[in-house]
């Protein structure tokens, strides 16, 4: 017993390397033994190579405003999510931050291209919108009623309902503006 307990406590590092990052633990949510419902990966976001673990996770579905590089835009996420002594998140902790920093940048998007009377850029950030809510992360997030937000805003944006897109992306404008700022 106590050889498999030593075996499992140096071969969790080993795989953590074996797979190209620290920040990966080898240890995983496990829905079937606790009221978890996450069976994805705890990453270590005070791992020195969390940033750039992080940044190779970019989902290809994420689809950013023009302006904005997705590499720059996930190291500037992946910054966002490191407290200064780090801590233990999941990977779907990850992917939904990235899905949530682009969602809050089509907001802007859709806000900026209203505030022009741009109606083909509103169109597509509407689309964009309305696309995101249903993003991965996001859905296997929803303890009920994200999606059904997401889309709301989203179907506010293609109806002209700036009042409600600009609420929404007030709750967002702190953190959210800084990695704009920082992605740019």
């Amino acid at each position: 017993m106590l050889v498999l307990l030593i075996s499992l406590l140096v071969g969790v590092p080993g795989v953590a390397v074996g797979a190209g990052f620290l920040a990966q633990t080898g240890i995983f949510g496990n829905s079937s033994a606790s009221t978890e419902e996450d069976d994805t990966e705890y990453i270590n976001t005070g791992s020195h190579d969390y940033e750039s673990y992080a940044v190779a996770q970019w989902p290809a579905y994420i689809v950013l405003p023009a302006q904005y590089d997705s590499t720059r835009f996930a190291a500037a996420t992946a910054a966002y999510l490191k407290p200064a002594d780090g801590a233990l998140v999941q990977k779907t902790t990850v992917i939904w931050t990235f899905e949530d920093a682009a969602r809050y940048a089509w907001m802007r998007e859709w806000l900026d291209a209203d505030t022009r009377s741009d109606r083909p850029a509103a169109a597509r950030a509407a689309d964009m919108l309305t696309e995101a809510a249903s993003w991965p992360a996001t859905v296997r997030a929803d303890g009920g009623g994200v999606v059904d937000h997401f889309s709301d805003v989203a179907r506010a944006a293609r109806d002209g309902d700036r009042a409600t897109v600009q609420d929404d992306a007030l709750r967002y404008a702190d953190d959210d503006q800084a990695i704009l700022e920082q992605a740019r």
